[in-house]
């Protein structure tokens, strides 16, 4: 061993040591400011997050040993250890609500399982297997143990979240946690079907045995690929909002951009769609397996499912490569793993959307194919962006931040391509949407006013606009003004993800914006960045 690579080796231990030294004395700091803060209170270190600026521990509230859904306080320091910021949604359980949760668990989690699947009345396949977790809830005011039953099934179609009280087996609540790109009504009417129910047992081995047989494929090896793909859109690109999805004849050839595939799996000779960030795959309908290819190029156009399928790899590929060029790899990294992705689902309807429970992307080709358009993609990829920083992101405002923030993302891409900024920046979806297909979104609200009293969900009609642009606007004419001072997209981009670590559950816009704001702050301590962001959001109420 030479004296240099001996140097080398010693300065590695050297630094890993303090390292784990920092961080073990990060972790006990957290521990003290709890243990000072609340007493008697049994708050559970949970979940421990890096990000740019600091560390952000999660504690959770337990009683009789399972989790108080929703109660929670975050502490967040920096890596000095000083105090960045605390998010707080506990509450203390009093000593009646303790003796009055004692009831028993009279429902096994099998049991739990079998009273949704009779409810759904599930008469289709599997999408995913179910999931159950038993915790505490308020319900009409009191804390009721209760399971928390996810059944994602093809028939009838959905992504069903049921609460079900461990003591009685009744059914309290049942929704769809999957979030779409526009409005969505979701067939509620469950006892319709009088038909024969499949069978929970066989559905689920059968899912079981696809995923294994899957896995034992997935053994290949990573090479780069070309395609031809629009970027960001054909109406941006070209700066002709008159485009129609039944435009026809060589309009659209100054459009297509050949690209560059990064990390394509490669086996025997086959190359499909699947990488370190992203996975095609097909789980909604209609049925339409991922296109592959015999050299590694997708070098097609639109009316092609395989150009969908181009797009809406290369899209989200880049994006997360984005993310990690911000800084936020490592541990300071999320979605670092390959998000699987069905370009040709939602039942064909013109609609996409992100399902939470899976950490899964699908897009619907009705009217414009939503994936033909690089805003809907990426829309749709910064809903995953918000559910794997804060990992219980629901409640509050979060419907209505959710669109805003992945409408952001959206246009902060499509503002560094080519005409980006020169056609109609505060629109969202120019090529999907603000035609005939559906109005699309705009990023320039200026009149809304926000109510702290009220709780702003996804898509609803609020005065002056759409909840969604209450959000999306503050954030992007920030964007716009600090990059007319000549500040770096990325500078943006890297406070506004920065904004949403040390958040749980419920959170406001008011706490999103002021988390932002100390994002700005902390990340740009010279430069006008955060009193830019206030300003926006002071101009909406958002702020006081």
């Amino acid at each position: 061993m030479t004296k240099t690579l001996r140097l080398i080796i010693i300065a590695f231990f050297s630094w890993a040591s303090v390292s784990a030294f920092a961080s073990a004395e990060l972790d006990q700091t957290a521990q003290d400011h709890i243990n000072s803060r609340f007493q008697n209170a049994d708050l559970r270190l949970t979940e421990v997050k890096s990000s740019l600026t600091g560390r952000h521990y999660h504690y959770q509230s337990f009683l009789n040993d399972r989790e108080v859904d929703g109660n929670e306080f975050v502490v967040s320091l920096k890596y000095d250890g000083s105090l960045l910021k605390t998010y707080d949604r506990f509450t203390k359980v009093s000593s009646d609500e303790k003796s009055n949760t004692a009831a028993l668990q009279l429902i096994t989690k099998e049991g739990a399982l079998d009273t949704a699947w009779e409810y759904l009345r599930v008469h289709g396949e599997l999408i995913d297997l179910p999931q159950v977790e038993l915790n505490y809830r308020r319900i009409q005011g009191q804390l009721r143990l209760v399971y928390k039953a996810q059944v994602n099934v093809s028939k009838p179609w959905g992504y069903w979240e049921l609460i079900i009280d461990a003591t009685t087996g009744k059914v309290t609540n049942v929704r769809n946690t999957s979030i779409t790109r526009r409005k969505m009504e979701w067939k509620m009417d469950l006892s319709a079907y009088k038909g024969k129910l499949s069978s929970r047992l066989e559905e689920s081995q059968k899912l079981v045995s696809k995923i294994l047989d899957q896995n034992l494929k997935s053994t290949s090896d990573f090479v780069s690929g070309s395609a031809t793909v629009f970027d960001p859109n054909p109406v941006t690109t070209l700066m002709n909002g008159e485009l129609r999805d039944n435009t026809r004849g060589p309009v659209f050839d100054a459009a297509y951009f050949g690209v560059q595939l990064q990390q394509l799996t490669e086996s025997n000779g086959t190359y499909t769609l699947s990488g370190p960030f992203v996975k095609l795959a097909d789980f909604e309908s209609p049925r339409t397996a991922p296109s592959t290819s015999r050299d590694g190029s997708w070098n097609f156009k639109r009316g092609n499912t395989a150009f969908n399928d181009a797009m809406t790899f290369y899209h989200i590929d880049a994006s997360q490569r984005y993310i990690q060029s911000l800084g936020f790899t490592g541990d300071r990294g999320f979605l670092n793993f390959p998000v699987e992705v069905d370009a040709n689902g939602v039942n064909g309807a013109d609609n996409s959307h992100f399902i939470p429970s899976s950490n899964r992307l699908a897009f619907g080709h009705g009217c414009v194919d939503d994936n033909e358009d690089s805003d809907v993609i990426l829309h749709e990829y910064g809903h995953a962006i918000q559910h794997n920083i804060i990992s219980n992101w629901r409640g509050g405002d979060t419907g209505a931040m959710g669109e805003g923030f992945g409408d952001y993302w959206a246009a902060s891409f499509s503002a560094s391509r080519k005409n980006g900024l020169a056609f109609k920046p505060n629109w969202v979806f120019k090529w999907d949407g603000h035609n005939n297909c559906w109005p699309g979104r705009k990023l320039n609200a200026l009149n809304m006013r926000y109510d702290h009293s009220r709780r702003y969900s996804a898509h609803s009609r609020v005065s002056g606009g759409i909840s969604d642009e209450l959000w999306s606007t503050p954030l992007f004419q920030a964007f716009l003004e600090l990059l007319d001072k000549g500040y770096k997209r990325s500078d943006m981009d890297k406070i506004v993800l920065e904004g949403h670590f040390g958040l749980g559950s419920g959170p406001k816009m008011r706490d999103l914006a002021r988390s932002t704001v100390t994002a700005a702050s902390n990340l740009f301590p010279d430069g006008p960045h955060a009193e830019v962001y206030r300003a926006h959001f002071k101009r909406h109420g958002i702020i006081e």
